[in-house]
């Protein structure tokens, strides 16, 4: 690990987290170096959960870019070196979700009924292996619903992590992470009972 060798029966999880609290606060510091070694560390993970919301790979990069702008420039606003994963996702989670609701509203004006009618009809009869069912059912579901089933069970987030990236409280995580499950499910099965 960083190149080490850490004699046996060390906590490497310890090591780990002492290391990151260390690059969080040079970080803060405006180090350029703890910058780039924090963005190596979160870069693929924080893709990998834009992408649950945005399928263009450009987009999501665009946006993810956007993140770490938004890191540097708002750097002291973090209030510990140990709540840095949750205010990072909080970021991402933030600009996403603005994504979205910008290309809602756009979608609003260019016919958006039509679209949704064609898209539906596309869908219908596909096959789906069960990791794009997965996928596709994430897609179905409303944005608030897919960001909680995607920091849960994709992310292996904490509930109270959840709150914390998606500034609601717990029960409100609780709440939406029971109503996505349901919605969620309820797709699956359309789509199995659609390839019957």
């Amino acid at each position: 690990m960083y190149g080490l060798e850490l004699p046996e029966g060390t906590d490497v999880e310890l090591v780990d987290r002492l290391h990151e609290g260390f690059l969080v606060r040079q970080f803060q510091r405006g180090n350029p170096e703890a910058f780039v070694a924090l963005v190596r560390r979160y870069e693929r993970r924080l893709l990998y959960f834009l992408r649950r919301f945005e399928r263009d790979s450009e987009r999501a990069l665009d946006i993810l870019q956007e993140v770490w702008m938004t890191a540097w420039s708002t750097r002291m606003s973090l209030q510990s070196d140990a709540a840095f994963r949750a205010w990072i996702y909080r970021i991402a989670h933030g600009k996403i979700v603005g994504a979205i609701r910008a290309e809602m509203r756009q979608r609003r004006t260019e016919r958006e009924r039509q679209y949704l009618t064609a898209t539906a009809a596309n869908c219908t009869g596909a096959t789906f292996e069960s990791a794009e069912l997965v996928h596709f059912a994430l897609s179905q579901v409303s944005p608030e619903h897919r960001s909680v089933l995607t920091l849960r069970f994709l992310e292996g987030m904490a509930i109270a992590e959840i709150a914390e990236v998606t500034n609601l409280p717990v029960g409100t995580v609780k709440s939406r992470l029971h109503y996505a499950s349901q919605e969620i499910l309820s797709v699956i099965e359309e789509q199995e009972n659609a390839r019957k």
